[in-house]
């Protein structure tokens, strides 16, 4: 009966760890120094998603959610890239993205500029053409695409530290 007892709690535990997998963040300082990046990866049955939030450092010390970046519609697969501009003041996010005729792209979605101390885009999963337009011309005016955060080569890591959500203040 014992035996039968433990393998039923090994069965269980195992499923919870599966089902509740706990959240993992990877952080990115700005090379400028002006803040940092938060790749806050929430990965629970059935669903998984990528938020990102930044510290702007001539702000507070709070986070600021920038959004769910998510590559193709919120499926907890990593944005196809993310980069600091050139100078260090601007980060932005570029995902896949589908519309209503099924033809796929990727565009520019989210966004801060730390140097207005402002998101770019909106909290929302859809990417808008103006949001991509705007980010692609902010990188222009600060230097152009600089360091990679997820460089655009699905078979790369992200070029930041991964920590566990509880000690990611201390970065």
């Amino acid at each position: 009966m014992a035996v039968f007892v433990g393998l039923i709690v090994i069965v269980v535990l195992i499923a919870l760890s599966v089902i509740y997998q706990p959240k993992h963040v990877d952080v990115a300082s700005s090379p400028s120094g002006y803040g940092t990046a938060y790749f806050y990866k929430n990965a629970s049955f059935p669903d998984t998603s990528i938020d990102l939030f930044v510290r702007d450092n001539g702000v507070s010390s709070d986070r600021i959610k920038i959004g769910n970046v998510s590559d193709w519609g919120g499926q907890g697969i990593p944005p196809l890239r993310a980069v600091w501009s050139h100078d260090g003041t601007v980060l932005a996010v570029k995902r896949g993205v589908s519309d209503s005729k099924e033809k796929e792209s990727f565009q520019w979605s989210h966004g801060y500029d730390f140097s207005h101390h402002k998101r770019i885009g909106t909290e929302s999963i859809k990417v808008e053409t103006e949001t991509s337009n705007l980010i692609s011309n902010l990188l222009a005016e600060r230097g152009g695409e600089g360091m990679e955060l997820i460089p655009g080569d699905k078979n790369s890591t992200m070029h930041s530290s991964q920590v566990w959500p509880w000690n990611a203040d201390y970065y």
